[in-house]
């Protein structure tokens, strides 16, 4: 049956929405102001040093400084020049060629240690036959794989380097534009610059502050200090049927991992899961195909999906023997409609990983106007063999390359010589593995495979996730994973400035109405 008309005969299918009663809204706000806190205090402190030194600069007083603030739209992406972060708000940019630079980037300028901003290189990979990636004995063509920089008759590296080096601020902490080697004029002074307006972020952690001082939420800090799986480690540690063995070290509390059954899934574990989310450690939920209406995930049925649109008489068909991250650019539910649906429905945790409505996903909180990052879902469809090929090679990151496999043998000399064991286990058919920012980890399929993934920001990985940033922008200017597409600051404030909302939501009907014009009129100011 096509899948148009499936979906209009079975209107129930189509895409569920979540709605949350007052108390949840409540409960859920202030469970993000608590975990989101201590970002806003940094990210209004790294803002003041900017002001308070460009106070110096100006010979003024900090009360008097008033950032130019930037006349653009909700849609636009601002990015750091040199390290292509997003910018989200405080940024210093050139009059001259709008050469906009992130206040990071300033500070290390300022201390002579800049980062960020290394010339595109290009990898050579040896040649591999066959026998290679079946730990034969290979033969190559050739043997470099090392880096090298793109040659477009620039200077060399080292004068580059040098060029870079010199380029500092001045004693009282102007920054110039740099030259034109790294995109700047060399001509202009850069300027500090606002996207929201004056004083917002400080008007915005000074009600923060006001809303966390509760007793509620002292009680709440302490909801979290224990998990219930504290009881089962030891000698009964398998009388748990929620807790399955990932690895065997010695003297250790975490070789167990939380796996609940989805059909079994109650309100009271969303807070075991947040309690094991917090700690960074994988969650496994298992037989989530159990929770939809048997809708077929075979090959053949899935095969459907490849064939494009017609146009005008012709039909297409994709023949692909490796697909990862398919299809692009947001179009899962297009292409596979009843698919899309399913997969939502059975998502564990929906207070999560709803891709709409996850009142914890972070993701959600951006306004609809503005340009969101692809998180999903995707497929992933291959090859796989039981046999392990133990063959990986690493174009500048062991992690961000994404080509480093490590096998049983390397797992075995990490634990032995380092004491180092990663979790590991077996994803069975119907399993939801839920994977936290920051935790590298490789799947090795043992036969071939279909799997579908969808990302989610969470309150509890904000850090994790903006350490994660910091490591992007030192990478070469040309690599996958150079450029800030999360957004992830810009995404923790509009859910910070949502969350306030709900939460002066128990105040009188004045207070909501002024509140909400505040809200309301800093919207319009962000998005003219």
């Amino acid at each position: 049956m096509p899948e148009e008309a499936f979906t209009e005969a079975c209107p129930d299918l189509k895409l569920l929405t979540l709605k949350y009663g007052h108390e949840e809204k409540m409960e859920y706000s202030r469970y993000m102001l608590q975990r989101l806190l201590p970002f806003l205090k940094q990210f209004h402190e790294e803002q003041m040093v900017e002001k308070e030194m460009e106070a110096k600069i100006k010979g003024l007083p900090i009360s008097e400084v008033k950032p130019q603030q930037l006349n653009c739209v909700a849609v636009d992406r601002i990015y750091c020049n040199n390290c292509k972060t997003s910018i989200v708000d405080f940024h210093r940019s050139c009059p001259r060629c709008s050469y906009d630079l992130c206040i990071t980037c300033c500070r290390e300028i300022r201390e002579g240690h800049l980062q960020g901003g290394d010339e595109e290189v290009v990898m050579h990979y040896a040649f591999r036959d066959s026998s290679y990636f079946h730990n034969d004995n290979c033969h190559t063509a050739h043997h470099s794989k090392n880096a090298s920089p793109i040659n477009n008759n620039e200077p060399s590296s080292e004068v580059k380097a040098e060029m870079k080096s010199a380029w500092r601020s001045v004693e009282v902490g102007i920054i110039p534009c740099p030259p034109q080697w790294f995109g700047g004029c060399g001509e202009g002074t850069l300027e500090l610059k606002c996207i929201f307006p004056e004083n917002w972020v400080l008007k915005l952690l000074s009600r923060v502050g006001e809303l966390v001082k509760g007793q509620d939420f002292e009680d709440l800090l302490k909801t979290c200090e224990e998990c219930p799986c504290v009881n089962f480690f030891g000698e009964n540690v398998m009388a748990s049927d929620k807790l399955c063995r990932a690895a065997s070290r010695q003297d250790s509390r975490d070789n167990f991992l939380y796996c609940p059954t989805a059909k079994d899934l109650q309100h009271d574990d969303m807070k075991h899961f947040q309690l094991h989310w917090l700690k960074g450690e994988p969650v496994i939920v298992n037989g989530v195909l159990e929770t939809t209406l048997d809708l077929s995930w075979a090959p053949m049925v899935m095969a459907r999906a490849f064939r494009q649109k017609r146009k005008k008489e012709n039909e297409v068909l994709v023949d692909i023997l490796k697909l990862k991250d398919w299809p692009p650019s947001n179009l899962f539910e297009e292409s596979l409609p009843r698919h899309g649906v399913e997969f939502i429905r059975c998502l564990p945790f929906k207070e999560y990983t709803h891709p709409h409505d996850g009142y914890l996903n972070l993701a959600t909180k951006l306004p609809k106007i503005s340009l969101k990052p692809d998180m999903g879902p995707k497929t992933y469809i291959a090859y796989g063999v039981a046999q392990e090929l133990e063959r990986g090679d690493s174009v500048v990151h062991p992690i961000h390359d994404q080509t480093v496999y490590l096998s049983m043998e390397h797992k075995r000399k990490l634990k032995e010589e380092y004491g180092i064991e990663p979790w590991t286990f077996v994803q069975k058919l119907g399993d939801a593995v839920f994977i936290p920012a920051g935790c590298p980890h490789q799947v090795r399929n043992l036969k071939s495979c279909i799997k579908v993934a969808l990302d989610f920001v969470s309150p509890e990985n904000v850090q994790e996730c903006l350490r994660l940033t910091q490591e992007f922008c030192v990478l070469p200017q040309n690599h996958r994973a150079k450029e800030d597409k999360l957004e992830v600051k810009k995404m923790a404030l509009h859910a910070i400035e949502k969350a306030v909302y709900e939460t002066w939501k128990q105040g009188s009907k004045n207070v909501l109405l002024i509140d909400r014009f505040m809200f309301l009129s800093r919207f319009a100011a962000a998005c003219t």
